[in-house]
């Protein structure tokens, strides 16, 4: 009765005795690949139902036998070692995907789902579900190759902008260079994902995009700034979020560029954003930004040195700037040697 269910079922479905697949290793010698391939060529499955034929692209279950040596090779043994010892150690269902050609000389993505099954006179039995998901990987594939696409066509628009930032200032376009980096590094630190990661570097990137609209005047000057020119310059974060609200972007980059200047207590500029109003990537773009700013070469000053960037962060943490961006920036300066 049994056998004759699992013939109408969908899935692929191969059982064999627990014995057979997980025999008891009395001498003490750890199973090689070979000594797996070697036993899955002997063993007869107990149940087997007509769509692992398909799958697999026999014409019966004499001819999956006979030509089974064509489907087990050092890959698939090597993959399956490692389900074995799984439920060797006492668990009782184990998933993994396969890739095979199969007897057709098909190239399929299978996903296997194995369980022990426990009968009713304590005898077990392990059961083997094969799904194919080819057609799943396919589309996730155009799907992967679509999203490179566009980020490489992201990649252009930024490295054009960026070009733009260098002719208009160079001190700019070096310096969110150093800064993307510095926060790559500081994301790692706090463990960031990698869509998060990405989305802080093209922001840092094109943080002081908004620069192109001040005047060239006005950023090289190499005295103090009059309290009118400080202004113009402090409107660089809305201006760089105005011109990058227009491109749709798979990461929040604007949103970066206008709170890069915002402080945790609210002292910031353009709109006195405080603590959880500000994004984890802006207060990690705040730091990598005031760290390079302060340790290298301006029109209006010499540089101030690393160590002196690093006491303001140190001093002002948690005040000024995020606590844990702050360490990790910390960390990787003293304990990890970073440098620009």
């Amino acid at each position: 009765m049994y056998s004759k269910i699992i013939d109408f079922l969908p899935e692929a479905l191969i059982e064999f005795e627990y014995d057979d697949i997980l025999p008891q290793n009395t001498d003490g010698k750890k199973s090689t690949i070979q000594d797996l391939r070697d036993r899955l060529l002997k063993v007869e499955a107990k149940n087997i139902n007509p769509a692992v034929l398909k799958l697999l692209g026999a014409n019966s279950s004499t001819d999956l036998r006979d030509n089974r040596h064509k489907l087990i090779n050092d890959g698939l043994c090597s993959k399956f070692r490692l389900l074995l010892k799984k439920l060797g150690r006492g668990k009782t269902r184990v998933d993994l995907n396969l890739t095979i050609d199969n007897l057709k000389q098909q190239k399929k993505q299978i996903h296997a789902s194995c369980a022990v099954i426990e009968g009713r006179h304590q005898d077990c039995s392990v059961v083997v579900f094969l799904k194919d998901i080819t057609s799943q990987k396919q589309i996730e594939y155009k799907l992967e190759s679509s999203l490179d696409d566009l980020k490489n066509n992201y990649r252009g628009i930024i490295d054009t902008f960026s070009h733009m930032v260098q002719i208009k200032d160079p001190y700019t376009a070096g310096h969110q260079k150093k800064v993307a980096r510095l926060c790559r590094a500081i994301a790692g630190e706090m463990n960031l994902d990698k869509k998060t990661t990405e989305g802080l570097s093209y922001a840092a990137a094109l943080h002081d995009i908004g620069k192109i609209n001040i005047p060239a005047s006005i950023l090289a000057k190499p005295g103090k700034l009059t309290d009118i020119e400080y202004r113009m310059i402090s409107t660089h974060s809305q201006l760089g979020y105005n011109m990058l609200k227009k491109i749709n972007y798979p990461w929040p980059i604007e949103k970066i560029v206008l709170q890069h200047h915002e402080r945790m207590d609210g002292s910031g500029y353009p709109r006195n954003l405080a603590g959880d109003e500000i994004m984890t990537e802006a207060r990690i773009l705040a730091i990598a930004d005031v760290v390079e700013a302060m340790s290298s070469h301006r029109p209006y000053r010499p540089a101030l040195g690393i160590g002196k960037a690093l006491r303001e962060i140190e001093k002002n943490q948690d005040k000024l700037y995020d606590t844990a961006a702050a360490k990790a920036c910390i960390s990787l300066f003293k304990q990890k040697n970073y440098r620009f």
